[in-house]
């Protein structure tokens, strides 16, 4: 009986090893194109969202009406705004004030995708991040590889895709 023990004994730490393992992998954003939705209470945005990398986003805004077609964009640590087709000056971050912007918190919270995120393999994941306002929750769906949505701050942003 004790050589049968013996002899179970690696087969049964094989199955307790493969059913312990964890099913997580790095979950990297590819460059990509969506619809966001930007919620604060009852004031909600949408924006064409393009994203590079995480140092290069831009959010164009689509509704409401009133400020419709003004881009708002970050590239390598620089802030721009666009009208039309004028760009401004770049600025620093600094100029906009912290987390009140719903452009400047989405592109912080962004930033948390630069050393890629942990996430379980087979669906939707919430990943708790550190950003730079605090913290935040992005929602991602490691299936098709994509954020679904981002908590961070006051706002809420849903995103969409074509």
């Amino acid at each position: 009986m004790k050589k049968i023990w013996i002899a179970l004994i690696p087969v049964m730490l094989t199955f307790v090893f493969f059913a312990c393992s964890d099913k997580s992998e790095t979950f990297t954003v590819e460059p990509f194109e969506a619809t966001v939705e930007a919620e604060s209470g009852d004031a909600v945005m949408t924006g064409k969202l393009r994203y590079a990398s995480p140092s290069a986003v831009s959010l164009t805004i689509i509704k409401p009406e009133n400020i419709k077609n003004l881009t708002f964009a970050t590239q390598d640590g620089s802030d721009y705004i666009v009208i039309g087709s004028m760009r401004s000056a770049s600025v620093p971050s600094s100029t906009f004030p912290t987390e009140k912007n719903v452009f400047e918190n989405l592109f912080k919270a962004m930033q948390a995708l630069q050393n890629g995120l942990t996430a379980k393999k087979g669906g939707t994941e919430k990943i708790n991040c550190d950003y730079a306002y605090g913290k935040c929750m992005i929602t991602v769906n490691t299936d098709t590889n994509r954020i679904e949505c981002i908590d961070a701050g006051r706002f809420k942003y849903k995103f969409h895709y074509e």
